[in-house]
């Protein structure tokens, strides 16, 4: 049992406890407090078990890195474009690049014209 010294004694230390919290918003949120009481939760959100909060933090992870994904393969396809109408255009691949942000990969030859 863990506990504290104060002149009149020992008194009894309450453990900390975390709370699961879901917002109305969908975000998520962890509280840690001390003592046996429930937190009052703002904001419209509800307190979750910790396995309900693990499982929408997973979900959450998933569609962002999916999303993440998703814009990079976005920016890779306009570079692209970029490019290949800068090179039809006349210029230079190498300029074509810097001004694209294009980076073709796999090549391995590292030339350009």
């Amino acid at each position: 049992m863990l506990g504290t010294s104060s002149l009149a004694g020992h008194q009894h230390v309450a453990e900390k406890r975390t709370h699961y919290v879901l917002y109305a918003d969908g975000a998520l949120g962890k509280l840690t407090m001390t003592g046996d009481q429930e937190p009052l939760v703002t904001r419209g959100g509800r307190l979750v078990s910790e396995e309900a909060y693990e499982e929408l933090r997973a979900s959450v992870t998933s569609a962002r890195e999916a999303r993440v994904a998703e814009l990079l393969a976005e920016d890779a396809r306009r570079q692209l474009a970029d490019f290949q109408d800068l090179v039809g255009a006349g210029l230079p691949e190498r300029v074509a690049r810097r001004l694209s942000g294009y980076a073709e990969t796999g090549r391995g030859t590292g030339a350009d014209s």
